[in-house]
């Protein structure tokens, strides 16, 4: 039971934060869809300078006497620093520095760290600078979901992310196409440069933009804190978001591989063009990526009362459906049938997008939503995709053999697939796990105390 006098005493907080809620200036709806507008566009260029690396491989492999091993470094060093370095600026953000000079900041840099390869004359150097671009990525990624968030009420914000997010396969597109054909006309370093330097005059366009209030639509169980160590051990004893986070590590494992190596296994399997194959892999992803989460998020609706645990079911059915086309498409050897085949694969492997946010956001309270998310993302690139494309560079040197290399895709998918369909039949649906635990719904958890919310998560593990 919560204990009712540390609700009395905390009473005149939650009055005293109605009062400050009212002195706020409500955002205006208009900067904020400004702001929308601009930090999606802003979001995609962050992918486009973020996959160049994938789609120049075979050029700079070649330029610098590299091992396929080698060549997977960048991407690894990249979110390896992206991951260290996102929690520092998301804590300077909350001590309350000017978000527009801290997102001015991430997007020149990581636009110069990107123009900086063109200047690397061995892998050292490239290397480097490969790894100081996620420092930049890193900032901006920490701060915009949070201004964002201070534009809208939480009943838009569901909108705005979907808005936010589109961008990524996209980016991650023309990423692939734009490497690929600036890497053959002009030569990898310059690919790097022609895509890094446009970024550092599109930092200025964030001073068009509002800094809004912080904080106007929180609400006070949002704003609580709730130590960091017992967040965790809360999460650990939660088993939806156990299993939902252990599925997307593996499933994030496979699309890591995927990803950095694809526009590679096109060009040696299929005999293609560095640009073409990167304009494939780069149509595909943008193609399917918009299908299968669109159509990922509506069939989950669709299912809501008709199947338990909908979430989980819709995310496993798309692995289901994708791993055998990915088997299937390391013994095909005719390039249509193989663009055919990832074109199925990849929109069956998004559909989980929408829905496995959803899960995640609704397994647990607002008072610990936002740091679920930040130990998902954590979890998901420590152990996913900043591994497995080193994985396949090292079998590859030491066999010779790509599909034997890439085969670890499939069977990342195929530990996916287990784990979220084991979830779907096994776990109580996230109805009956609120239901369990009603008593701390997010009114009542609003001044829950340490000791009460490791009991609470505890208690979910029974």
């Amino acid at each position: 039971m919560l204990d009712l006098d540390i609700i009395s005493d905390d009473s005149n907080l939650l009055n005293s934060q109605e009062d400050s809620k009212t002195s706020k200036q409500q955002p205006k709806l208009r900067e904020g869809y400004k702001a929308l507008i601009l930090l999606t566009a802003i979001n995609m260029l962050n992918y486009v300078d973020r996959y160049i690396s994938s789609s120049t491989k075979e050029l700079f492999k070649e330029d610098l006497k590299l091992t396929d091993f080698q060549t997977s470094f960048p991407l690894t060093a990249f979110i390896i620093v992206y991951m260290i370095t996102s929690p520092i600026f998301g804590s300077l953000s909350d001590m309350g520095i000017n978000r527009k000079i801290l997102l001015f900041f991430g997007i020149v840099s990581w636009s110069i760290c990107t123009a900086a390869s063109y200047f690397s004359t061995n892998y050292a150097g490239f290397l480097i600078a490969r790894m100081l671009v996620g420092v930049g990525e890193a900032c901006f990624i920490a701060i915009a979901p949070s201004m964002l968030s201070d534009f809208f009420p939480p009943e838009k914000r569901s909108f705005v992310f979907t808005v936010f997010n589109a961008c990524i396969p996209v980016g991650s597109a023309l990423g692939f196409i734009l490497g690929g054909y600036l890497g053959k006309a002009f030569g990898w370093r310059k690919a790097f440069l022609f895509c890094g330097a446009p970024g550092i005059l599109v930092a200025f366009s964030v001073f068009l933009i509002q800094d809004p209030e912080r904080g106007f639509y929180d609400t006070v169980a949002e704003s609580k804190k709730i130590p960091f160590l017992s967040t965790f051990k809360y999460l650990l004893f939660n088993p939806i978001y156990v299993v939902g986070v252990a599925g997307s590590v593996a499933f994030t494992f496979a699309i890591g591989g995927m990803a950095d190596w694809m526009p590679t296994y096109f060009h040696r399997t299929y005999d293609v063009e560095l640009g073409e194959a990167g304009l494939i892999v780069g149509a595909i992803t943008a193609i399917s990526g918009t299908v299968g989460t669109a159509f990922g998020g509506f069939l989950a609706t669709k299912l809501q009362n008709r199947v338990r645990n909908h979430f989980l079911f819709v995310s496993a059915l798309g692995l289901i459906v994708g791993t055998p086309l990915v088997i299937i498409l390391l013994f095909v050897e005719n390039k249509t049938t193989a663009i055919v085949l990832l074109l199925l694969c990849d929109t069956s492997l998004f559909m989980y997008v929408g829905p496995f946010s959803a899960m995640i956001a609704n397994c647990v309270p607002s008072i610990v939503r936002a740091r679920a998310f930040s130990i998902q993302v954590l979890m998901i690139h420590l152990l996913g995709d900043s591994i497995c494309p080193i994985i396949i560079g090292f079998i590859n040197d030491k066999t010779g053999d790509f599909k034997l290399a890439i085969s670890v895709v499939p069977m990342a998918l195929g530990l996916a697939v287990i784990i979220w369909t084991a979830g779907w039949y096994f776990l109580p649906t996230i109805n009956e796990h609120n239901n369990r635990t009603r008593k701390y719904d997010d009114e009542s958890i609003d001044f829950i105390r340490a000791d009460e919310f490791l009991e609470y998560g505890s208690s979910l593990s029974m």
